[in-house]
């Protein structure tokens, strides 16, 4: 398992960040996670974004969970590469 970041622009038609179904779907793939808001750019254009930092998927899991984004938040893509694991102090 590791730790991935996705990188989640506006709905192409809403030019809006889903945030509810974005927590939604999120909250149904990964235990935790860290959903930061933020502006980007897409084609030239700026538009808000979202950046989520999630751990506990493989790579697998997290190609699946980009393609859900993709289709579910109405997007041309959505990017996202892996990280080192996430260390916890407990």
């Amino acid at each position: 398992m590791a730790t991935w970041q996705f990188y989640v622009g506006a709905n192409n038609t809403t030019g809006q960040v889903d945030r509810e179904l974005l927590i939604t779907t999120l909250s149904e793939y990964v235990q935790g996670y860290t959903l930061i808001d933020g502006n980007g750019y897409w084609q030239g254009k700026p538009e808000p974004m979202a950046l989520v930092i999630a751990d506990g998927l493989n790579e697998v899991g997290a190609r699946r969970l980009a393609q859900y984004l993709r289709g579910a938040l109405e997007q041309d893509a959505v990017a996202y590469h892996g990280l080192p694991t996430m260390q916890f102090v407990d």
